[in-house]
């Protein structure tokens, strides 16, 4: 805790009493019926504060209307003894800077810590990498990050760290035990695309995030691109008319520049480019459209490896829409290719570039109006914040991999349909 920070502490850390109630925020903590109610009269020993800044204890006053405080309550699933100082601990925090540990230094986290070490209310304050020379490499290259504590264990990390927020850039079948025991610590999280391999491990994340009232993001940066953003807003709007059909492409050198690693591991992987990249062009037509799968056909050829490379997916939408998504990982070159029929109008995108068709004159448009945009890291520290609603959640990552093992599934059995088990 910081100097001036307070905090509740004794036998029975549910009872608070109601004037801390007035430094809740609006996502409070449930009250538990099989806890002791904040109203209940404390023992004397219960209602010391201790004041960090101070060193002693205030016989039970309570903090200074200007103080900041952290309010600690005991978990509904261990209500009587603590075994580990996070894991069954739920906390409120009023800070003024996120302190974050990042999990995996590779290539693709470059860029995550390339924007947090440039804002004023977000630090990085422990790396965790397995390999040593990529943690020193990394140093060197992000000379703000020289003086950070390094682990090859990130479960010591997040254990030994005081931190407020992890950012997960580890192989895809690691997501899922990094997203939980960061939250069951109390921790924020920032992963990486895919959030997880399974439907039943995004099912589990999912309600763990409601119960803990923690956020997550999945960094899907589509989110935040003006285009994207400009076509979402307008099929909301009603303006484009109820959509009728997309065709989704994209190719990428993807076999040849991820021979010998773990991309084209299973074990590490999860799937191959569908489950990558791929999954960055899923998530963007059913954010975009808004759009809920029913029913999925796919034909998948994995080019000698052992994990899909292209595959083509037809999926049709509840709505009665229609969709061709195809991902190519064994093209020449990088290329990206999105439409989307409306009732009233077509949106194109060309290599991430938009263009409007405007039924009255029938001739292409580049949007003159787009909103803004920002980042998934920028936006993940602003919702950890309360300055800005977070997005891209866990429902997200859970969309996203009910379509893909749907097309999985369908693609063993031949290309024979197969339902989407949407919630």
């Amino acid at each position: 805790m910081r100097s001036g920070v307070q905090a509740v502490v004794g036998a029975n850390l549910c009872a608070v009493p109601r004037p801390y109630d007035r430094l809740r925020n609006a996502r409070a903590f449930p009250a538990y019926p099989s806890l002791p109610s904040t109203t209940q009269k404390m023992r004397p020993r219960q209602r010391r504060v201790i004041s960090r800044s101070r060193g002693a204890p205030s016989r039970g006053r309570f903090p200074r209307r200007r103080q900041r405080a952290i309010i600690v309550r005991e978990s509904p699933d261990c209500p009587h003894r603590l075994r580990h100082p996070r894991t069954h601990l739920q906390k409120e925090m009023l800070v003024d800077k996120v302190r974050i540990g990042f999990i995996g230094c590779g290539g693709v986290s470059n860029g995550h810590a390339s924007r947090i070490t440039n804002m004023a209310d977000a630090e990085i304050v422990a790396l965790c990498d397995t390999n040593a020379n990529t943690l020193t490499a990394y140093k060197q290259r992000h000379t703000k990050l020289a003086d950070v504590s390094t682990f090859s264990d990130w479960r010591k990390m997040l254990d030994k760290v005081k931190l407020d927020a992890i950012e997960i850039h580890t192989p895809h079948t690691l997501h899922y035990e990094q997203i939980m025991a960061g939250l069951d610590r109390g921790f924020h999280v920032l992963t990486e695309k895919p959030m997880v391999c399974t439907s039943a491990h995004a099912h589990a994340v999912v309600k763990r995030v409601k119960e803990t009232g923690l956020k997550l993001q999945v960094s899907y940066q589509r989110h935040f691109e003006r285009g994207f953003r400009f076509a979402k807003e307008l099929i909301a709007s009603g303006k484009f008319g109820k959509v009728q059909f997309v065709t989704a492409l994209q190719s990428q050198e993807w076999k040849r520049a991820t021979v010998g690693s773990w991309r084209q591991d299973p074990a590490l992987s999860g799937g191959g480019q569908l489950n990558d990249s791929g999954s960055h062009l899923i998530d963007i037509v059913l954010w975009v459209t808004g759009l809920v799968p029913a029913e999925v056909s796919a034909f998948i050829d994995s080019c000698g490896t052992k994990v899909d490379i292209n595959s083509a997916v037809s999926v049709k939408f509840e709505s009665g829409a229609q969709a061709n998504i195809s991902v190519v990982g064994d093209g020449l070159r990088w290329w990206e290719d999105v439409t989307i029929w409306g009732e009233k109008g077509i949106l194109v995108f060309r290599q991430g570039e938009p263009l409007v068709y405007c039924s009255e004159d029938r001739e292409l448009h580049m949007p003159q109006a787009m909103p803004g945009s920002t980042d998934p890291d920028r936006n993940f520290i602003d919702a950890i914040l309360g300055k800005a609603e977070l997005q891209v959640p866990a429902e997200c990552g859970l969309r996203v991999i009910q379509l893909t093992e749907a097309a999985w599934q369908s693609a063993a059995r031949g290309g024979a349909p197969v339902k989407v088990a949407v919630d």
